[in-house]
């Protein structure tokens, strides 16, 4: 009976519908950042993510939307854009920009569950090469 029934869009669940959670890890490699996701109910998950790249400017990154089930991880990529991809390059390997990715869900009845975790990005200036004496040539 449906007006018995505290969650109607889940048939083998006769009580209140689950409220899903989201669980986010990410890393960075050049050009790109992997997030990895996790949930407790099957959801679509959409991931984005910024980075404040100095002077008021900001890059935006999109992860896309996939649907994730329970217990298992899906891998979001983020391509990072030239703008932010040209930053990284002027930056000195000793300084950084911080990732701020988003991980959104929306269980059966509308509710949304996020989860943001940050990732490092380091600069990937070369460094300036050493003037001196060059090794003769064999």
């Amino acid at each position: 009976d449906e007006t018995q029934d505290k969650c109607p869009q889940l048939a083998a669940v006769q009580t209140a519908c689950p409220v899903v959670t989201v669980d986010a890890s990410g890393s960075a490699k050049k050009g790109l950042a992997t997030v990895l996701i996790t949930t407790t109910s099957q959801a679509p998950v959409t991931v984005t993510g910024t980075v404040k790249l100095g002077k008021g400017k900001t890059a935006k990154l999109n992860g896309g939307t996939q649907v994730v089930l329970p217990g298992t991880i899906s891998r979001f990529t983020l391509l990072f854009p030239k703008s932010l991809r040209d930053r990284l390059k002027a930056l000195s390997r000793k300084a950084s920009l911080k990732l701020s990715v988003l991980a959104s869900a929306t269980d059966l009845v509308g509710r949304v569950s996020t989860d943001t975790v940050n990732v490092k990005l380091k600069g990937q200036k070369k460094p300036p090469r050493k003037k001196g004496k060059r090794k003769p040539k064999a």
